[in-house]
């Protein structure tokens, strides 16, 4: 009597890919501290071989959990439990955008599956530079926050807070009546932070105007937003305080855009 073992014949992936896209195909955004779910898109979806998941250098501080499988968890910064306390990232929080066309501090990845492979980015902070003319007024807007809700499991509401430094890393408080709004405050959905309750500058506010002084000398300002909410704990149900922080961004505020003037008719 002999034991036959039939062995599935290997079916090699051609393609891999991850859903850590947005649908127009841009970087998601993800903050330190997070746990984000993440998924592998194989080509054919029937491959055989194995998927692996790991930051592209030493530079992407990026941890995969498990770092094998079609499905992982991956967390963004240098965060550790320290005995009983979490140390919070300090990495991502720490490092300064300076480009207004990036919502956030660029970490790749890569995933790979047999022979194939593919690098992978996604952007930490949510935080994009600020760059606008003195005198025109606008609000600054925060990447990733749906994703950041779903991602928390918040149980309760956020409380936001904007903290503002110079070139020199002291502390900047906007006066009450500096035309600066929104600097902090509490709300329901984190997504309203871009709608209801967005950091605004009004036009021709005294906050811009000495932040156009500092931009011109090379000392531009620098924002920071810090989110806190309670989350509650799946393994003993108690409720957790939890502070979320973005990358520091520049306030890139440029010079009075110039007013045309009809002084006299001849």
């Amino acid at each position: 009597m002999a034991k036959v073992v039939v062995t599935p014949e290997p079916i090699p992936a051609t393609a891999i890919n991850a859903d850590t896209d947005n649908a127009d195909g841009t970087p998601k955004v993800i903050y330190s501290d997070v746990d984000y779910g993440a998924s592998a898109i194989v080509t054919p979806t029937n491959s055989t071989d194995d998927i692996s998941w790991q930051a592209s250098s030493t530079k992407d501080l990026l941890k995969f959990t498990p770092d094998a499988g079609c499905k992982t968890s991956v967390k963004a910064g240098n965060g550790d439990v320290e005995g009983e306390k979490y140390k919070p990232d300090s990495y991502y929080t720490g490092k300064l955008n300076k480009d207004p066309n990036t919502p956030g501090i660029p970490a790749k990845y890569k995933i790979a599956a047999g022979n194939v492979s593919k690098e992978k980015t996604v952007y930490v902070g949510g935080l994009a530079a600020y760059k606008k003319a003195a005198d025109l007024g606008g609000t600054w807007s925060v990447d990733g926050l749906s994703d950041l809700a779903k991602a928390s499991g918040a149980t309760s509401n956020w409380h936001y807070e904007w903290q503002f430094t110079d070139g020199e890393d002291k502390t900047i408080t906007p006066a009450t009546n500096s035309g600066v709004s929104n600097l902090k405050g509490d709300i329901t959905n984190l997504a309203n932070l871009n709608t209801e309750q967005p950091l605004t500058f009004s036009k021709d506010s005294t906050f811009m105007k000495d932040a156009a002084a500092a931009t011109t000398a090379g000392k531009s300002y620098r924002a920071q937003l810090t989110l806190t909410t309670n989350v509650t704990e799946e393994s003993s149900g108690s409720s957790k305080k939890v502070t979320i922080v973005s990358n520091e961004a520049e306030l890139q505020a440029q010079p009075a855009v110039g007013k045309l003037s009809l002084d006299q008719v001849p």
